[in-house]
């Protein structure tokens, strides 16, 4: 007879249980389950007896997972609370840590607002995925020049080779320079204007108030202008259908053109790379140019900014590849890896002054900050560790597991970093304004823009949460309870312990920005203060609208000369740091400077007391000659480094006759009188320009734009209005701006000066965080010492003695930071310098600045805590040994 086979629960269902289950529950669920299931398995079978299982079995499940979360959330507002009571208890300690975590948020905040205003540049076009602009590369015996510019024809041949490209649209600026545009009697000063294909506002959807996009730029004289800029012209005035007049001074002589208005556009958003507020059809581009003879191949020559629209984004990349074929079928087998076309997307292209190195640069600092913050909680949380041992040793000894005290211990860090976080906000709130100044934007802080950010803060306030309490929690959760609730905690020291680790990379990182502000600030004085070669001080300069003709300027000179108060006047066509009038490019001249062999080399015209007023000395030969002006005619007096425009081996020297290209197709022999030194009359980034003065003769028909007064009493407010009267008063119709001739100079490098004070805050924000992780670490060496401090006292230890020997390894620390630091400083800052032509040293005054600084701010920190352990009672402190 066969034997009946035993009846068994479903295996899978048991399998579910252990994963829940301990091994003990498992077997005491399953066996009051099984009894049931057989039974039930002999009254009304097998199936309905195994889905009776599976029931029971998913109830189990269900209720334990209830307790757990019911658990766990009792768990988590448990620590909550005791982190709230922590922050609430020790008030000074919670103020310390949260300001170092808001200031590193803090700043994670403000550059996060940066990238994220930059990154959505243009972003309002409908066909933003899929615009790319068209850049070159060109290889040259200085190496890769980029250009962003590409010749008429490029976007053309790319279309008709490429379907890929859906539509092109070509961008070229208007060869006018200092133009105004008026309408009756008002008028505007502009500095550009584009001119651009029809197709343009098929590629981007600016948004048109005013007209249509597909007739707007029909006609050859047609305009289109932003909402603004409409508004100046024309006040309350319709602009549409009105009629507007361009005019710009060029060489000699004045042109005009008159323009319809034929649209008007909104406003562009200020984070956009185009500044446009002009814009006329390519087609009347091309007549201005014939017209003033600029160029004979247009669309053959360089200056178009060339703009692609593509079928799909990931298109570009697929083109790219296609470019050396594009370069040997178009410019020859010869050109390929000479040019180079490369598509730079529109999301890539940022507002003017910003660049990715320095979004780049801005992310790493912040986050280097915020990593200073988070190594000043791991100390400063170490540093209480005594005052936590016995509550760790009594959670150890009621059954907390090591797990679970880590997790309450990271925990409380991530309350501290959402804290902060909170702060962080207020406070870039706050900095906001200081840091639009600097970087020149107009960034805000609003629902729409922050909302973007806030995940990503959330997510790193989290991550600095966890990064900066897993060392505290591991090491608070290592303490032998025992030992902890004896009080007889004691922790070995170690010289190169994981905590000194730390702080001597948040030293690394302070004397680093320390050294870094102080070379740039050294470079930017270095700029400001050397000899220019021309004086800038008690001179007033007056830039006047329009260019005016010689008679008008003698007769200005000659009534502001007659003032007391004035010593002497000149006027000319430039002046130092301003856009100079230059000769039309010379393949017959020797030069090297790489802005007069990029646009041609300056040549300024002016009266005969120009060099004087500006203080220029003449090293060789002689100045112009004052009083007759005939008697300087066709002469020059060019700088040192004009020196060899005919060769290397051929010096030009007084008395030498020279014939130079004055204009397209026209030469002019000069004699040359006097030789001046080196004057820096452009920026200093590039080798000194070589500069040409002259005094234009009457056939010329020179006009001149700008003034300089020199005053006798110095340059004050009073003095600027004497000479704004004195102007008004001789030729009341004249507009004219006054300035300060240094402020004018100094202006020129505010992109220095804006990076000298951002790593100015920068250092000092490290700095602070710095000092905050000190007074972590002088607190818990001095805790840990403190029984030493009281046996050395009852030997006969003397106070100086004692703050000496506690001072001693927070030095050491400080030592090893700037033997660290100070490479990788001298590294990065001579890499810095190398960007200009004359440069500072970094000197050894620079570096010795930063090691009294980093030893001062370290002295200083420590002083408190360390005086207070010097001066403990050595009966208290010995009570317990």
């Amino acid at each position: 007879m066969k034997s009946k086979k035993k009846i068994s629960p479903p295996k899978a269902a048991n399998w579910i249980l252990s994963g829940f289950f301990s091994i003990s529950e498992r077997e005491l669920i399953i066996s009051d389950l099984e009894e049931q299931f057989i039974e039930l398995a002999g009254n009304l079978g097998k199936n309905k007896a195994a889905l009776w299982y599976w029931d029971q079995v998913f109830k189990a499940v269900k209720g334990r997972l209830f307790n757990k979360f019911l658990w766990s959330f009792e768990m988590i507002r448990n620590y909550m609370k005791i982190a709230v009571r922590n922050i609430l208890k020790n008030k000074a300690y919670s103020l310390i840590n949260i300001s170092g975590l808001a200031l590193g948020l803090a700043s994670c905040v403000l550059v996060m607002l940066y990238i994220d205003y930059e990154k959505s540049t243009d972003e309002f076009h409908k066909n933003f995925d899929t615009i790319f602009r068209i850049d070159r590369k060109e290889l040259s015996k200085n190496g890769w020049k980029p250009w962003v510019d590409v010749s008429g024809q490029t976007g053309e041949w790319m279309a008709q080779d490429y379907p890929e490209i859906r539509a092109f649209t070509r961008v070229k600026s208007l060869p006018f320079y200092n133009f105004k545009v008026s309408f009756r009697n008002n008028y505007i000063k502009e500095s550009l204007i584009e001119a651009v294909d029809p197709s343009y506002f098929d590629i981007f959807t600016f948004p048109m108030i005013r007209g249509s996009k597909e007739t707007a730029l029909a006609e050859p004289n047609s305009v289109l202008m932003t909402e603004d800029f409409a508004q100046r012209l024309f006040n309350k005035e319709e602009p549409m259908g009105k009629i507007i007049t361009i005019s710009s001074e060029q060489e000699d002589r004045v042109i005009e053109y008159d323009l319809k208005v034929t649209g008007i556009l909104e406003n562009i958003p200020e984070n956009s790379h185009s500044s446009v507020t002009l814009v006329v059809p390519l087609e009347f581009a091309e007549r201005v140019y014939f017209e003033n003879g600029v160029e004979n191949d247009f669309y053959g020559s360089n200056g178009f900014v060339t703009y692609v629209l593509l079928n799909e984004h990931r298109s570009g990349v697929q083109l790219e590849n296609k470019m050396d074929d594009f370069v040997s079928r178009r410019f020859g087998e010869d050109k390929v890896g000479i040019k180079v076309f490369t598509l730079k997307h529109l999301g890539k292209i940022y507002s003017f002054g910003t660049t990715e190195y320095k979004m780049t640069m801005f992310s790493i600092i912040a986050l280097i900050i915020l990593m200073v913050a988070c190594i000043n909680y791991m100390n400063l949380s170490t540093a209480r560790s005594f005052s936590r041992a016995r509550e760790i040793g009594i959670r150890k000894v009621v059954g907390a597991g090591k797990l679970q005290l880590i997790v309450q211990f990271i925990g409380e860090a991530i309350v501290f970093a959402f804290i902060g976080l909170a702060a962080a906000y207020i406070l870039a709130q706050v900095l906001l304004p200081v840091f639009n100044v600097i970087l020149q934007k107009n960034i805000s802080i609003t629902f729409e823009n922050t909302s973007g950010i806030l995940l990503q803060t959330i997510i790193m306030a989290m991550a600095a949460g966890i990064i900066s309490g897993i060392y505290p929690a591991v090491f608070l959760s290592n303490f032998k309870p025992v030992k902890a609730l004896k009080g007889n905690l004691k922790i070995e020291r170690k010289r190169f312990s994981f905590r000194n680790i730390l702080v001597v990379f948040q030293y690394s990182v302070s004397i680093f920005f320390i050294i870094s502000s102080l070379v740039m600030n050294k470079q930017f004085n270095f700029f400001t203060t050397k000899e220019l070669g021309f004086n800038t001080d008690n001179i007033l300069v007056v830039k006047l609208d329009s260019a005016k003709p010689l008679d008008f300027m003698e007769n200005l000179k000659s009534g502001l000369v007659s003032d007391r108060e004035i010593e002497s006047v000149s006027y000319a066509t430039s002046i130092p740091y301003e856009s100079f009038r230059r000769l039309p490019k010379d393949p017959r001249l020797n030069v090297k400077n790489f802005l007069a062999r990029a646009y041609g080399v300056p040549i300024i015209y002016c009266d005969s007391d120009y060099l004087r007023i500006l203080g220029i000395d003449i090293e060789n030969g002689s100045d112009f000659s004052p009083g007759e002006p005939s008697n300087n005619y066709g002469s020059l007096v060019i700088n040192n480094a004009a020196l060899y425009l005919l060769g290397e081996n051929d010096p030009i020297i007084p008395g030498r006759q020279i014939n130079l290209k004055i204009e397209e197709n026209r030469f002019r022999d000069f004699i040359v009188q006097g030789i001046t030194g080196d004057i820096y009359f452009t920026v200093r980034y590039f080798d000194v320009e070589p500069v040409l003065f002259s005094i234009a003769s009457p056939g010329q028909k020179i006009n001149y734009n700008y003034i300089l007064v020199k005053t006798r009493t110095g340059i004050t407010d009073e003095a600027a209005a004497m000479v704004n009267r004195t102007i008004s008063e001789i030729s009341p119709e004249a507009v004219f701006e006054c300035s300060f001739f240094d402020e004018e100079v100094n202006a020129t490098y505010k992109r220095d000066s804006r990076w000298k004070q951002i790593f100015g805050i920068i250092s000092g924000i490290a700095l602070f965080i710095t000092s905050l992780g000190m007074i972590g670490m002088s607190t818990y060496s001095c805790e840990q010492r403190i029984s030493e401090v009281g046996i050395r006292k009852v030997l006969g230890g003397t106070v100086p003695g004692i703050i000496g020997l506690l001072s001693r390894q927070f030095l050491l620390l400080v030592a090893t930071a700037n033997v660290i630091a100070i490479p990788l400083s001298i590294f990065y800052m001579r890499n810095y310098l190398n960007s200009f032509a004359y440069q500072t040293n970094i000197g050894i005054e620079t570096i010795a600045t930063g090691i009294f600084i980093s030893i001062i701010l370290t002295l200083f920190t420590i002083f408190i805590q360390i005086t207070r352990a010097a001066f403990s009672d050595p009966v208290k402190t010995l009570r317990y040994e």
